[in-house]
């Protein structure tokens, strides 16, 4: 390139942190900072990639330091995109009560995502109090269309904890107070022609066939050491 700009390296860095390649996103960020131009500086969309590549990277000391750096080196007045970031690095990694009280230090009302980030720590953790406190949170806070998608992640987190009735009780809470959540969807576009897929939907023609290569390719995730996860699914909730 000609010119290398914020705007470049930050490109950069965002692009390795949102396809998994932390090590690359980080080792770009340093010889950023490690240029003695100025004119290149990082800035607040910049540290947005590096926390976004230490997030998916499991990277939790190098995300403290960057956090702490952002605000005490180069002046950066963290956003709450960047408290979601910390808070989705310390829920994933277990550090739940950390993340709690970063929530809780925040200068501005932490959103729903950053608490569905706790609440699906929660789940692998199984920290039924903690969960229950952000619940209690959520209901108070959001409209039962907004909180639905939450409830289903604390039944989740309560049927991790094998906590059986405390599932029945947050079904029939649901129920209450008219919280629905809607099915997943996706939509993709072969050869000019647009396919949508609804969960649980078997009304497509090809139903069958589609299925079939959905179970060869569940087959062949798992043999290449992958493992579908599908304590996850909430059904029958309304039906």
């Amino acid at each position: 390139m000609g010119q290398r700009t914020t705007v470049s390296w930050t490109s950069m860095i965002t692009g390795f942190a949102k396809h998994g390649y932390g090590d690359e996103a980080l080792s770009v960020f340093q010889w950023m900072e490690s240029l003695e131009d100025d004119n290149v500086k990082p800035d607040e969309i910049t540290f947005l990639g590096v926390l976004c590549a230490c997030s998916h990277s499991g990277y939790v000391n190098e995300g403290r330091h960057y956090f702490q750096s952002m605000i005490e080196t180069w002046g950066i007045e963290p956003r709450i995109e960047h408290f979601g970031c910390m808070v989705d690095l310390l829920s994933r990694a277990g550090l739940l009560d950390e993340a709690y009280e970063l929530v809780k230090s925040m200068p501005m009302k932490p959103n729903d995502a950053i608490w569905g980030a706790i609440l699906g720590g929660c789940r692998i953790y199984k920290s039924v109090k903690l969960a229950s406190d952000v619940a209690d949170w959520l209901t108070e806070e959001l409209d039962p269309y907004q909180a639905a998608g939450y409830f289903v992640l604390l039944s989740n987190v309560y049927a991790a904890a094998k906590k059986w009735q405390d599932v029945v009780a947050i079904r029939q809470k649901m129920l209450d107070i008219k919280a629905r959540k809607s099915p997943g969807r996706s939509r993709i576009q072969i050869e000019g022609n647009i396919f949508e897929f609804l969960a649980g939907d078997r009304s497509h023609e090809s139903v069958s066939l589609i299925y079939d290569v959905l179970d060869e390719i569940t087959r062949e995730a798992r043999f290449q050491g992958y493992n579908t996860y599908s304590a996850d699914a909430f059904t029958g909730v309304m039906d």
